[in-house]
């Protein structure tokens, strides 16, 4: 009984010693958190910002600032697919429509004809815009966010109307951002969107599969999940003779294609329009790995 009172005593202490331990590391982590939001550290703060509500430890101040830039960036990404909505509003139907599918459209956008289903069906993943919902692109965000830094460039391979690539801009405004599709269509609609809400996009039609040379991005997406065959091999070679790339994320499982790609991750992720989950793959460079494949094909060869 004695000893009652110092052991809780000794608690207080170390539990106070504790939270101003937590209180340091929240304030340098605050203006981090204000320059780069991402979904990860929203949560973050906000079961930060209670805790320290509760213990009446709160510097109104700062935590309102990067209360704004959260409540900021939400609405500003809220703001992209509802204009995308607004501008495109019959979406698939309107792209097929459109007299902007390619002939060969089958091989890597809508693989199914609507002509080919019963009517009334939901659409399969084909089908569809390919885009994931806002949700499952911020789940990209946070699988990647480790594997990169600050200002890392990014390109949408397949970017349709352009919602990833904005998507990804107001999360990491310094970064180069590009997308690429074959549909003018979409890319039409991707830089009227772009315009509307004032962002630093680039995008581009042109079918990457057909086009030489690196693709010199930090992160490469692409929903090549309708791809064929041809426009993934001559993506792979593309990714393989750059030196740059270091997260590629795609909707197909590598088979050693792309040197020193080690998997990271497969998030399950959601597409607009389709019920259907999607499984993504998450790739991160390893030279490591690149350059103990190419040995092992140069010795192959040699044997050969």
């Amino acid at each position: 009984e004695e000893e009652e009172p110092f052991r809780n005593a000794n608690v207080a202490n170390e539990l106070d010693t504790m939270t101003q331990h937590f209180y340091t590391a929240l304030n340098h982590w605050l203006p981090l958190a204000e320059q780069h939001p991402k979904p990860s550290e929203i949560t973050f703060f906000y079961e930060m910002d209670a805790h320290f509500r509760a213990t009446g430890l709160y510097d109104e101040g700062v935590a309102l600032s990067v209360g704004e830039r959260i409540a900021e960036v939400k609405e500003t990404v809220n703001q992209v697919y509802d204009t995308i909505d607004e501008i495109d509003p019959d979406g698939l139907t309107g792209y097929l429509t459109s007299g902007d599918i390619p002939s060969d459209e089958k091989r890597s956008s809508t693989s199914t004809s609507p002509t080919q289903r019963a009517p009334g069906t939901t659409p399969p993943s084909s089908e569809t815009l390919q885009e994931l919902t806002k949700g499952s692109f911020e789940k990209v965000i946070n699988e990647v966010a480790p594997l990169i830094k600050t200002g890392a460039s990014f390109i949408d391979i397949g970017c349709g109307r352009g919602n990833c690539c904005l998507h990804w801009k107001i999360f990491y405004p310094e970064s180069k951002v590009a997308g690429v599709d074959r549909a003018k269509h979409r890319i039409q609609i991707a830089k009227e969107v772009t315009g509307k809400i004032g962002q630093d996009v680039s995008f581009s039609c042109e079918d990457a599969a057909d086009e030489e040379g690196a693709i010199d991005f930090d992160v490469v997406y692409s929903f090549d999940k309708v791809f064929t065959d041809h426009d993934r091999e001559a993506i792979y070679r593309r990714l393989n003779a750059s030196p740059q790339w270091k997260v590629f994320v795609t909707f197909r499982k590598l088979r050693e294609e792309v040197e020193g790609a080690r998997l990271v991750s497969t998030p399950v992720l959601s597409v607009q329009g389709c019920t259907q989950k999607h499984t993504a793959y998450v790739y991160e460079k390893d030279r490591l790995l690149a350059l103990y494949n190419k040995a092992v094909r140069s010795s192959q060869s040699v044997v050969e």
